[in-house]
This record gives C-alpha cells, structure tokens and sequence, in this order.
C-alpha cells in the first residue's frame, strides 16, 4: 500500500510493516494500540484542499484516500450514511 508505511504503538513507539493481520502491538498487548503511519506525500496527491472541496460526499468515503483500501476503493453505494441505509445490511435484513 503506498500510502501506508506501517503501524506504530501508541505506548512503546515500536513500528511494524502494514498488515491486516496486526491490530494491536505484539509487544504492548491488547493495550498497545497501533496508529497508522501515513506517507503524507503521497495522499497529498489525492487529497488536498482542492479535492476536499469539489467532493460533495459527506460520507466517511470523502477521506477514502487515507483508508488502507486496494484499488479504488470500491464500495456499497449507501455505506458510510446513516445507520441501517447501507444497502447490504437492509439486503440481509429481507433474507
């Protein structure tokens, strides 16, 4: 992912590469959480002011590019609103 470098624990400092398996610091513990380290030279080539203000979306979706997503990102066309209007949930609620 090239906008994440890796992790870094919020009490020890150590970093680790990025993964999705890793949630928490294996040395810290469950206490141990791990914050995102951002290459911020290469989100600012997607999000800037500019873009920020062009995009209408007032979703969790506008800040797409500082999420760990693959590709484009691609998404449920209702995720990221209100509780329960995310299509998949309200498919899963008529089976």
């Amino acid at each position: 992912m090239k906008r994440i470098y890796g992790y870094r624990c919020t009490i020890c400092g150590k970093e680790y590469p990025f993964g999705p398996e890793l949630m928490t610091c294996p040395v810290c513990g469950e206490k141990g959480i791990l914050d995102v380290v951002f290459d911020y030279g290469e989100v600012k080539k997607t999000l800037n002011r500019e873009s920020l203000a062009k995009d209408r979306d007032n979703s969790m979706w506008r800040y797409r590019a500082l999420m760990p997503l693959r590709g484009s990102g691609s998404r449920c066309a209702d995720a990221g609103g209100p509780p329960r209007s995310c299509c998949c949930w309200r498919g899963w609620r008529r089976a």
